[in-house]
């Protein structure tokens, strides 16, 4: 357990950088992002239920790229017919955020 980061006294505002990379410190020291965070829940919990009631399926689909990335692992390889193209699935789906 580590001690919550200093703030000016006044406001719980961390910095920006804080904020992103340590999501769960701004989710305990800001509240109002702690209520954007349980709307948006709501508002997913309430459209999935909605869809699953209707008989909707979700479903999860491959990430193609036109170039292979990924860990040291080989990447699944395949060919678009339309696109007339060589295509790979991606073996990390966070690789375009790093």
């Amino acid at each position: 357990m580590h001690m919550l980061p200093k703030t000016d006294g006044t406001t719980n505002v961390l910095n920006k950088d804080t904020r992103y990379r340590q999501r769960y410190l701004d989710l305990i020291m800001n509240n109002p992002v702690k209520q954007i965070f349980k709307t948006r829940n709501k508002i997913i919990s309430f459209l999935r239920n909605f869809l699953n009631s209707h008989d909707f399926i979700e479903v999860e689909t491959p990430m193609m790229n036109m170039i292979p990335g990924g860990a040291s692992a080989r990447p699944f390889e395949t060919y678009h017919n339309d696109l007339a193209m060589k295509l790979y699935m991606r073996i990390a789906p966070e690789l375009y955020l790093k």
